[in-house]
This record gives C-alpha cells, sequence and structure tokens, in this order.
C-alpha cells in the first residue's frame, strides 16, 4: 500500500544534530538539529485516538501522521508553524509499508 498522493503534505522532519566533543567542558555535545524536508499525510486524531492513546490524552491539537519511512518515537517534526513530538507508533507493517505515529504538539498546555 501506498500513500495517496492527493493528501500528501511538505513538512520537515528534525535529525539528530551531530555529537560535537566540546574541549572546555570535556563533553560531548549535540550540535543543532538537522531539518529534513519530506511528505507524508498529517490528520487530525478521531475521538477514541484522543481519549485512549497508549501514551495518555491526546488533544484536538495532536495528529496522527502517515509516512512511508520510519520515525522514532521522541522524534520531532515540523508542519505549518507548529512543532510536535513523536509519541507512539501504530505497527501496522505486517499489513503495509506505511508507517502510522501519533505526534503531540509541542509547547500547547493541558486540556
Amino acid at each position: 500500500m501506498q500513500l495517496p498522493m492527493r493528501y500528501l503534505v511538505d513538512f520537515t522532519v528534525l535529525q539528530e544534530g551531530e555529537q560535537v566533543f566540546n574541549q572546555e567542558t570535556g563533553l560531548y555535545e549535540s550540535s543543532d538539529p538537522v531539518e529534513e524536508p519530506v511528505q507524508g499525510i498529517i490528520l487530525p486524531l478521531n475521538n477514541d485516538e484522543m481519549k485512549y492513546g497508549e501514551v495518555g490524552t491526546y488533544t484536538v491539537q495532536d495528529r496522527k501522521v502517515y509516512v512511508s519511512f520510519p520515525l522514532k518515537v521522541g522524534q520531532q517534526i515540523k508542519y505549518k508553524d507548529d512543532r510536535y513530538t513523536i509519541r507512539a507508533e501504530k505497527d501496522y507493517g505486517d499489513l503495509a509499508d506505511v508507517y502510522i505515529y501519533f505526534a503531540k504538539r509541542v509547547g500547547e498546555s493541558s486540556a
């Protein structure tokens, strides 16, 4: 199964920055995240998904993300003017070549 082309939107995946050794502190630090432009489908959650998310309650500000490549739980994406953190994966790997994730909007207050 492929993602339907007419529903694809552009968004950005924030990849972890390179680990750089800081000689002053003696610690490794991450450089700024690398922004990777991608396409996928981003939809609002339905009522059941908002109430019964595996990692807690979601709100109307959160989204479901469909992509043809894997993301990591904890990774962030940018869509329009908002940033989201990937919180959970819905596993359909045996049925389709589609990865489905729940994304929590960053910076929103608890509703």
